[in-house]
């Protein structure tokens, strides 16, 4: 059975969260989970925990992340007519240096039309992986057209990054069905911060201080619990006492909404 456990909104701002994307080892999110003996199998987060690092933090954990990527998706990263670097094969191999030592390392096996490079190197500095044909068997190919190759010299190249790839394959999952069924739980939450702040004024306190937001969160959370029980309860047999309350939660949403002819600021 997979633990679903959601990320709680964080009060207290660390350098990470200021400026850029939040940082879950930096957090301790995970550790946090793990002392109170939660151990997910995933974590749902909105874009701002969505960056490369948190996702193999995550991995290395054995959770998956389920939060989108941030930035613009290019149209060539998803179009599935088009080939990337993500569609090249990696296997682990060995390579001769000008030494004569031999080392393992990732090299590409094939290119995706099944063809063999003519040569492919490894970075060991940067992790990337240069896949290198000649210009001949690159003008053969019938998937010339589609593929990401460039000219370098001599050469077409395909520059295979391990962090690309990785973007690559998550934006082409979160256009499957699989990812937006996961994901939606997460959209339920949003819709409920939204409330929060505009039934419960939770976006705008009048207090000031630690102590007393501290305080003022918790109580708004749960009045806003007791709203909530109280129009599901309404429609049960003892409806007419609770039907107070509900009217209470219409009152502060009809209040809250912008009237005709007036700008929300």
């Amino acid at each position: 059975m997979q633990l679903q456990a959601s990320l709680r909104e964080r009060y207290e701002s660390s350098p990470n969260s200021i400026f850029g994307w939040k940082r879950l080892d930096d957090e301790g999110v995970i550790d946090e989970l793990k002392q109170q003996g939660v151990s997910p199998s995933q974590l749902l987060a909105d874009t701002a925990y969505g960056s490369d690092e948190n996702h193999c933090h995550c991995r290395k954990e054995g959770i998956q992340l389920i939060s989108p990527t941030a930035g613009k998706c290019p149209e060539n990263q998803i179009d599935l007519q088009m080939l990337t670097a993500a569609d090249f094969p990696i296997a682990m191999g060995t390579n001769i240096q000008a030494s004569g030592r031999v080392e393992t390392c990732p090299q590409c096996v094939t290119c995706p039309a099944g063809i063999v490079p003519h040569r492919s190197h490894y970075d060991h500095d940067t992790g990337q992986i240069k896949v290198l044909q000649l210009p001949e068997t690159c003008r053969a190919c019938p998937l010339n057209a589609r593929c990401p190759q460039k000219r370098e010299s001599c050469f077409r190249v395909v520059t295979i990054n391990p962090k690309q790839v990785r973007l690559i394959e998550r934006r082409r999952h979160e256009k499957t069905d699989d990812f937006k069924n996961k994901y939606r739980v997460r959209s339920g939450i949003e819709s409920t911060n939204s409330l929060l702040k505009r039934v419960t004024g939770l976006g705008r306190l009048r207090v000031r201080g630690r102590n007393g937001v501290f305080m003022s969160i918790p109580l708004k959370v749960a009045g806003w619990s007791v709203l909530r029980a109280a129009k599901v309860l309404c429609r049960g047999p003892k409806s007419a006492f609770f039907r107070p309350f509900v009217s209470l939660i219409e009152l502060r949403q009809t209040a809250s909404k912008p009237k005709a002819g007036l700008l929300a600021v």
